[in-house]
């Protein structure tokens, strides 16, 4: 089955072998229709699961740039914290006009870390309002791979 990137090219193919040797009958040196059926059907099916996963992984043809677009965009509230001082804070930072960076929040305490990054507890400077925010190394993620699940 032939894996394509957004702009249609083939990247690479997925294959799925199953070994028939068990099902083989003696007399006939053949594999039974309907274990063939049964055995095509599971084949289709881990290609198509194989297919979904792998559709998750960035396009091989992405530059650095545009793997991280996603993690830039506009985030609005949701409806039922839209009225929370957490909320309020950080909208009054965007009213200002000016985009909210690191330079709006003050480090408090590490919180834990995995293998991509690390989470921090940090306070909205002069608001009093605290969040998590993760730390993470974009060339290591590039590196490894794991900019999908940033």
């Amino acid at each position: 089955q032939p894996m394509r990137d957004q702009k249609g090219e083939v990247q690479y193919f997925i294959g799925v072998q199953l070994d028939g040797s068990q099902h083989v009958e003696p007399l006939h040196n053949s594999i039974p229709e309907d274990k063939a059926t049964e055995s095509a059907k599971l084949v289709k099916e881990t290609a198509g699961n194989v297919d979904e996963a792998v559709r998750e992984l960035p396009d091989a043809n992405s530059k650095p740039e545009d793997l991280w677009r996603n993690h830039s965009k506009v985030v609005h509230a949701k409806p039922h914290r839209k009225d929370s001082p957490s909320w309020k804070a950080i909208q009054k930072v965007l009213d200002s006009g000016e985009p909210i960076g690191l330079k709006h929040f003050k480090p408090i305490k590490p919180l834990g870390s995995g293998d991509t990054g690390s989470v921090h507890l940090v306070e909205l400077c002069g608001t009093g309002q605290y969040f998590a925010m993760k730390a993470m190394d974009k060339s290591i993620m590039l590196n490894r791979n794991k900019v999908h699940r940033a």
